[in-house]
């Protein structure tokens, strides 16, 4: 049974970070960022299209370490509770730079039949390849209509990654030219698919087929908003389906098999959609390739220079107010998963206190984890000896220890030694 509209606000609520973590990247140390909304739907099935705006531009306020976007949803949602519509978080495609920078490429391919479409999105998709670019692709609504299925999808391509191949300079040298090359694009996918001459009788005009297939409102509109990944979409007091990031290929075999309901299904599916905790990341990885393309669609000639020394744009954790922490070296991890044996414990005990300290736990908090760790060793150390480590590690400016010494001084860690390793 699906979900109902009632359970929306908690949904919005719980995952805000997930917004977040697609609107804020980290660049040198410095920022990008991008507009939040929230837009309501009401409960009797009507639609309020105002967008009510979240974080405009580049105000993101910021308290010490804590970003407090997620606030911000947080709070317009429950206005949208208590005035009982219905909310659907909105995230811009425009990276802002204290002033708008960059479009993010957007190819929106409007809802149509599920098995025509599904081939539209794999031409995009190839071609955008071919030119050095990685999409995203997202199911952005699907349904059924007529006992056919019908599914819109976006293709995404983040260009905040541009910053990692070019100065910033030359990436506003592109964004100038933004509404050029996009409105290029699009006329050289309408020829790609094959519906550049094609005509249909819409309203009182004939217009080419692929005007109903791309939508060009990414061309400029900086308001123009994508619905965010996880946004559930509401129809009738109950989920109708939510956005989620799909395999093209998959989706494609589903379809050749007659199994496109499978993906109605999932689209459907609560539990399903929030296994995603961490969108696909797009972006260029060939800038020479991408800069091809766009001389090619501009006309232009612009020569930027291919930086190999650049501060690169890195994401976020999903959790807005989490410090990025040291990661754990694999032989720290073998000690933690699976303990280890009498005359050990207290050196294991050590190494991983000195690697808890290092990520910037508190004491208290690598005490704890210590303790549960504890019960894996063969057989535990008493609560005391762990308590008497940790104090050393916390009273003392021990580095954490290097893998050549863990394997010195813990025998399960030696390749040559593994027979003693639980």
């Amino acid at each position: 049974m699906r979900p109902r509209v009632k359970d929306v606000y908690d949904f919005i609520q719980a995952n805000a970070r997930f917004y977040y973590c697609q609107c804020i990247r980290k660049y040198g140390d410095r920022w990008l960022a991008k507009t939040i909304s929230v837009a309501n739907y009401d409960s009797e099935g009507g639609h309020d299209r105002s967008h009510h705006v979240v974080a405009p531009k580049f105000t993101v306020v910021v308290r010490g370490k804590k970003w407090l976007v997620t606030e911000y949803i947080k709070r317009q949602v429950e206005e949208c509770r208590q005035k009982g519509v219905i909310p659907e978080v909105h995230i811009s495609h425009v990276w802002y730079y204290g002033g708008p920078f960059i479009y993010d490429l957007v190819i929106d391919i409007e809802k149509g039949l599920l098995s025509v479409n599904i081939g539209y999105v794999e031409d995009v998709v190839r071609y955008l390849k071919t030119y050095g670019m990685k999409p995203c692709v997202k199911l952005s609504s699907i349904m059924e209509w007529s006992e056919r299925l019908v599914a819109g999808f976006h293709v995404h391509v983040d260009l905040s990654t541009l910053l990692n191949y070019f100065k910033v300079e030359d990436v506003e040298k592109i964004a100038e030219k933004w509404n050029e090359f996009y409105n290029s694009l699009i006329d050289k996918l309408m020829i790609i698919t094959g519906h550049d001459d094609v005509l249909e009788i819409y309203g009182c005009r004939e217009i080419p087929k692929a005007l109903r297939i791309f939508d060009r409102a990414f061309a400029s509109k900086e308001e123009h908003m994508i619905r965010a990944f996880l946004s559930p979409k509401v129809e009738n007091n109950e989920f109708w389906n939510i956005s989620i990031p799909i395999n093209v290929e998959w989706a494609k075999m589903l379809v050749k098999e007659g199994k496109g309901h499978v993906l109605l299904k999932k689209a459907r599916n609560l539990d399903y959609c929030l296994r995603y905790v961490k969108v696909p990341r797009s972006g260029v990885v060939n800038p020479k390739l991408f800069l091809a393309l766009f001389n090619g669609l501009t006309g232009t000639k612009l020569d930027l220079e291919v930086l190999v020394s650049q501060p690169t744009v890195n994401e976020i954790s999903t959790d807005p107010f989490h410090t990025p922490r040291l990661v754990l070296p694999q032989y720290v991890r073998l000690i933690l998963e699976k303990g280890v044996n009498e005359g050990y414990r207290n050196r294991a005990t050590f190494i991983l206190a000195t690697w808890f300290k290092a990520q910037g736990l508190q004491r208290e908090e690598v005490l704890k984890k210590l303790l549960e760790w504890n019960t894996r060793n063969r057989p535990p150390l008493p609560e005391r000896e762990i308590e008497h480590v940790v104090k050393s590690v916390f009273t003392h400016p021990y580095k954490p220890v290097s893998r050549k010494k863990a394997e010195e001084w813990v025998e399960s860690l030696n390749p040559l030694k593994r027979k003693n390793y639980g």
